[in-house]
């Protein structure tokens, strides 16, 4: 069977099949910034891609994984983040925020910026711990 190629006003072009994967589906945008690539591999798995205009992958979700600003796969990690100009910004919430975590729900570990005390705080063991260090 032939690839699909559907187009409108809002994408580039909608592609289902494709050269190297039948099992995919490929959306690019109107001006071309961006495509996304999902394909579902023969063994059941599945991917999400999403490329640049030079084709160069941005980001990658697959079973077990999350990827962004890098291509590879990092075999220890499950989110792997690369960037030279960017940081990670994790949930910010405020002390009663997050008292109303602090129950059953909270899983251990689970890290949120405390915007009450200015401070990262992980929880361990039914409670809320600051994470403290020396200023650079």
């Amino acid at each position: 069977m032939a690839d699909a190629v559907f187009k409108d006003v809002h994408t580039k072009e909608i592609t289902i099949g494709g050269s190297n994967s039948t099992n995919a589906v490929t959306v690019k945008s109107g001006d071309g910034e961006i495509s996304v690539l999902l394909r579902v591999n023969s063994d059941g798995s599945g991917v999400v891609r999403v490329y640049d205009a030079s084709e160069n992958i941005k980001s990658m979700l697959g079973a077990g994984y999350l990827i962004l600003g890098a291509s590879a796969i990092d075999d220890q990690s499950i989110i792997r983040c690369d960037s030279t100009t960017k940081g990670i910004t994790i949930p910010r919430m405020t002390t009663a925020q997050a008292n109303t975590m602090s129950g059953a729900g909270c899983l251990a570990g689970a890290i949120i910026y405390n915007s009450t005390l200015n401070k990262m705080e992980v929880f361990v063991g039914g409670g809320w711990q600051t994470i403290t260090s020396v200023a650079r």
